[in-house]
């Protein structure tokens, strides 16, 4: 599980456009209050980020295709 979790790292941040979205979504997560609708919006970014990259490593084309 550990390898599954730092390789989705690792598929993120080889995008780096990719990963700039993650950051800033996981940076307004952490400071918005959690009733803000702008927070519910950050979290399913990291959520559809994270996701897409889980897939990613785990099929042959990776997250440019």
């Amino acid at each position: 599980m550990y390898q599954l979790k730092w390789a989705t790292i690792i598929e993120v941040e080889r995008f780096p456009d990719i990963a700039r979205r993650l950051h800033a979504a996981e940076d307004a997560a952490q400071s918005l209050d959690h009733g803000d609708a702008a927070w519910r919006t950050a979290m399913d970014e990291i959520r559809a980020i994270m996701d897409a990259a889980r897939r990613a490593v785990l099929s042959p084309c990776g997250l440019c295709g």
